[in-house]
């Protein structure tokens, strides 16, 4: 029964020569698939390395694909685009080519880096800093500041997508938070108190992002020879838009080959938007069969921009969202930001030009697909949207 695995759950976490009391667990919550809702504990990853885990508990030890090799002009591919050649009054030669180097990259990889963006270095730094200040905060402190993650959302302070006590676990602590409409979700208690500007931090952060995202977006379907508006004419109205902030903590692992930060995925965004921090990597994606190590971003306040599902889409399969993941460390703890941009929940969309391979969905509906079968064991969660799926 219920009882008897999350007893078995709490013991296999001891297998590394500690032993976990019951307060250093996260409270999950999560919607089984018969369309039930359950609960359950997870360990938090950052207690287990504070207590001086040695060796990987049961749950979290998984049979990892090594990270392949290739040579430096395929990770030259993965383009770094200058916003700032992008702007309207820029050299139209300049411009010219920074379009085109922006299509090729978005189409080779799903993915490239943006540099001279609107995201000023001390809101940056404001970010980091203010992560920092969250995750040196003890466990009890934490849970006095913030609400426990929920499945029904994919809010909260905790693991994400467990839905089963056999599953195996993710060497992650995460927090995620909805920053626009800034209401809150469901009475969860989604954004921190402590520290006291935590929200006014990450609301400044976002607001910043999501200018640079309309740019793109619009600068993408230019590139792609598409009317500018194509893809943004999606977000409106745009009191309506949703952005969704999730966290990621890596702790120090001490089998770092053994274990996975975050299970591989697509995201179900339009674009996602990921600052990364103090130079340490651990982003991988797939690319011809084997699993790429992302270089970290240079210089360090660049942003990286993912393609999600919903512009994989709206583009009808010429951009396509990339299957990720995230490693741990050995020696070091990682910290990322991940943004996710999306259309108003009840808007429709749909390729842009269409040649056969999407159909139109409803933003809410892929979303909540999402949420429902994930994790799954490879790229699959686009399905939903196929034309032969109709």
């Amino acid at each position: 029964d219920i009882a008897t695995k999350l007893a078995d759950a709490s013991r296999c976490c001891g297998e590394g020569s500690i032993t976990m009391g019951e307060e250093l667990f996260h409270e999950e919550s999560f919607v089984e698939e018969e369309g039930g809702s359950a609960a359950w504990k997870a360990p938090v990853v950052q207690e287990l390395v504070r207590q001086g885990v040695q060796r990987l508990p049961e749950r979290f030890l998984r049979d990892v694909p090594p990270p392949s090799t290739l040579d430096h002009h395929e990770l030259q591919s993965l383009a770094s685009i200058d916003m700032a050649k992008l702007r309207s009054d820029a050299d139209p030669g300049c411009r010219a080519e920074e379009l085109r180097r922006l299509a090729a990259g978005a189409e080779a990889w799903g993915m490239f880096f943006v540099t001279g963006h609107g995201v000023a270095p001390p809101v940056m730094a404001s970010v980091g800093e203010t992560l920092r200040a969250f995750f040196c905060l003890s466990l009890e402190e934490k849970r006095e500041s913030v609400g426990c993650y929920s499945d029904f959302d994919n809010l909260g302070y905790g693991q994400s997508f467990v839905k089963s006590v056999e599953q195996k676990l993710n060497w992650i602590d995460r927090l995620a938070m909805r920053v626009h409409p800034n209401q809150d979700s469901l009475g969860l208690r989604i954004w921190p108190t402590n520290p006291p500007d935590f929200r006014a931090v990450m609301e400044k952060y976002a607001e910043a992002a999501r200018r640079e995202c309309d740019r793109l977006l619009e600068a993408l379907a230019e590139a792609m020879t598409l009317d500018r508006g194509s893809f943004v004419r999606n977000f409106e109205p745009s009191s309506e838009v949703t952005m969704n902030v999730r966290i990621n903590y890596y702790p120090p692992c001490p089998t770092p080959n053994s274990a996975v930060g975050i299970t591989p995925h697509t995201d179900a965004s339009t674009v996602t938007v990921l600052a990364q921090f103090d130079g340490v990597t651990g982003l991988e994606v797939l690319r011809r069969g084997g699993w790429v190590r992302v270089p970290a971003p240079a210089p360090r306040d660049a942003l990286l921009v993912m393609v999600g599902d919903l512009l994989e889409i709206m583009s009808d399969g010429r951009v396509e969202s990339p299957w990720h993941r995230a490693m741990p460390c050995g020696d070091r703890e990682r910290l990322s930001v991940a943004l996710f941009y999306n259309p108003p929940p009840r808007a429709e969309v749909e390729p842009v030009r269409h040649a056969g391979a999407y159909r139109k969905v409803v933003v809410d509906d892929y979303v909540k697909h999402c949420y429902r079968v994930c994790p799954t064991q490879k790229k699959e969660t686009t399905n939903f949207a196929k034309m032969y799926n109709k």
